[in-house]
């Protein structure tokens, strides 16, 4: 049995009646739509919109970030890190970005193939760990955070995962957005490419970079890698650039009936708070076999588990009927 929510505040003329929302909660929503009429191939229920809101989450040990930016554990030249980003507790909080980007980038390089070839005479060893942890491949495999600032090298998971480790020491914290439709293009500050790795104009590689949340509420992208920051002169790069970012791992389902679908995409603009995804309850059969028609209740049951928010947490903030 689904617990009983309080019902959410309800927007006469915008969200949908009383009596087609069962259940709600920031965690869960249930919707029945009593005469849902699917009677040909490719027709589709009206469109519902699920207003998602993105929170920030507090990094836990012997969790798996980005897929393969593992916490493992806090070493002595970690710590020693954190201390020295003591001195800027009272900085105003866009300040504190800025300085904690420069401290992470001295710290941790990323692996250039021009660079892993000037390693080869002088540190053999260390181009050996970046050749078997697969970073420079498209087969990722885990990485433990401590290695990563042991080793002193880390791509764009890594860092965005070391990042949020760091920022938490001056008393921010933030999520991670992945995104795999970013665009190269001349930087605002130097005019120089934003990716090197990519023709300007061409589309970057999947991508992983952070944002973080201000005590005022604001959102501010942070893409360590590439060292740019979204405040005042910044945001306008990650905008052309089209940083469209979701959580890798959706973490939300969506349950229906069976037979069903009902798809849900989550994309957040740089510095969006929230989302509203657009998704439409359809009946998918494979073109070979014969499309059956489908009259009757029908029921749409959206879940966030705990357990699936790794990279960021989303709360339900509505559900409605779009007109």
């Amino acid at each position: 049995m689904i617990e009983e929510f309080p019902k959410p505040n309800l927007t006469p003329g915008k969200n949908i009646e009383n009596k087609m929302l069962i259940s709600f909660s920031e965690k869960e929503a249930e919707i029945l739509i009593p005469n849902l009429s699917l009677q040909l191939r490719g027709d589709h229920s009206k469109e519902f919109s699920i207003k998602l809101e993105k929170e920030t989450i507090n990094l836990e040990k012997g969790k798996i970030y980005t897929q393969y930016a593992v916490f493992d554990k806090e070493t002595d030249k970690m710590l020693s890190i954190s201390k020295e980003l003591e001195q800027y507790k009272d900085l105003p909080e866009k300040e504190k970005l800025a300085k904690v980007l420069d401290i992470l980038r001295k710290n941790i390089q990323y692996p250039y193939k021009k660079d892993i070839e000037n390693l080869k005479t002088t540190n053999p060893d260390l181009v050996k760990w970046i050749e078997e942890s697969k970073m420079l491949s498209s087969g990722w495999s885990p990485i433990n955070l401590s290695d990563t600032f042991e080793k002193g090298y880390g791509i764009c998971g890594n860092l965005s995962l070391a990042y949020l480790y760091l920022v938490e020491k001056v008393g921010l914290e933030g999520v991670i957005l992945y995104g795999d439709e970013i665009v190269n293009i001349n930087r605002t500050d130097n005019n120089e490419p934003l990716f090197k790795l990519t023709e300007v104009g061409q589309r970057a590689y999947s991508h992983f970079w952070c944002e973080i949340k201000l005590s005022n509420g604001e959102w501010i992208p942070v893409d360590p890698s590439t060292k740019l920051i979204g405040d005042e002169k910044g945001i306008e790069d990650f905008k052309k650039a089209n940083y469209v970012g979701r959580p890798i791992m959706l973490p939300a389902e969506v349950n229906i009936n069976e037979g069903l679908d009902c798809p849900i995409r989550i994309n957040f603009l740089p510095g969006e708070k929230s989302v509203e995804a657009i998704c439409v309850i359809n009946k998918p059969t494979p073109p070979k076999k014969d499309f059956v028609p489908y009259n009757g209740e029908c029921k749409l049951h959206i879940i966030i588990p705990l357990e699936k928010e790794i990279d960021l947490k989303l709360k339900i903030k509505d559900v409605y009927e779009v007109e």
